[in-house]
């Protein structure tokens, strides 16, 4: 009956008023396959999946949970694009894709990030090219995909963005283009 009463008082409650709870009951999206695949699924099932495409294509995305920002939901797809490319021997990738967008209901906030990449090695691709080094994005990337700042503070931060974002009516669409070079 409490947490039935909890809830209800908490529903009408501004991001900022939530932000505690939230804080509490939740941790940023930390390196981990994701329970389910379809992106177009109901709930906060975080972590990492991908698809093949070709032999050398792949899109990878990323779910982060509602304390996730975009930012550490687009380092997990690159340390998962990089580790996946390691995986299958390759040294070197490009971004040939790359959408960040907001999964929003009326109590989730959930970053997604989708990258479709080509793998290769440092020769395959011209130098007018970006690429990434599968070593140099684990080295750089993997430590804060692993240990995520897990501060109330950060966690607060992050689940306020996330739904001010969605509450602001826009088209849901992230567009941050300095953040992953992509490669056409």
């Amino acid at each position: 009956m409490f947490l039935a009463g909890a809830a209800i008082v908490l529903s009408g409650c501004s991001p900022e008023a939530k932000a505690g709870l939230r804080s509490w009951a939740f941790s940023p999206t930390t390196y981990q396959e994701r329970s389910w695949l379809n992106l177009e699924a109901d709930g906060p099932a975080t972590g990492y999946g991908d698809k093949q495409i070709d032999d050398k294509t792949f899109v990878i995305n990323s779910v982060g949970s509602e304390v996730t920002t975009v930012a550490q939901a687009q380092d997990l797809a690159l340390v998962h694009s990089a580790k996946l490319g390691k995986s299958r021997g390759f040294d070197r990738f490009i971004v040939q894709r790359s959408r960040a967008e907001m999964r929003c209901s009326l109590h989730h906030a959930n970053p997604v990030v989708e990258l479709t990449v080509r793998y290769g090695a440092e020769n395959d691709f011209d130098e007018a090219k970006a690429s990434y080094s599968t070593d140099e994005v684990i080295s750089d990337l993997m430590p804060k995909v692993q240990r995520p700042d897990a501060s109330t503070t950060a966690k607060e931060t992050a689940y306020v963005a996330n739904m001010r974002f969605c509450r602001s009516g826009g088209t849901n669409q992230i567009v941050d283009p300095d953040r992953i070079k992509v490669s056409g």
